[in-house]
């Protein structure tokens, strides 16, 4: 199941874990992915819940095949 949502012309998730730490690491984990990508998403970190949002700046902010591509990846990196 997806916890990515399309929200005005994004994708938006929200990740909760057990302890701060174990929300950091997934960051870290997504910032190597995203990386290796060389597409960039806007990370919130509020103690232990992530919030992810994903548009493609290029294209104006919206929500295009390199975000859906990412977001797959970022659920993977979740579950």
């Amino acid at each position: 199941m997806s916890h990515f949502l399309k929200v005005k012309d994004q994708l938006v998730a929200e990740f909760e874990f057990n302890e701060f730490n174990s929300a950091i690491r997934f960051v870290n984990q997504i910032a190597e992915l995203a990386e290796r990508e060389h597409h960039h998403p806007d990370i919130d970190i509020r103690y232990t819940k992530v919030t992810v949002k994903l548009s493609t700046h290029d294209a104006g902010n919206v929500a295009t095949e390199k975000d859906y591509s990412l977001a797959e990846k970022i659920e993977t990196l979740f579950s």
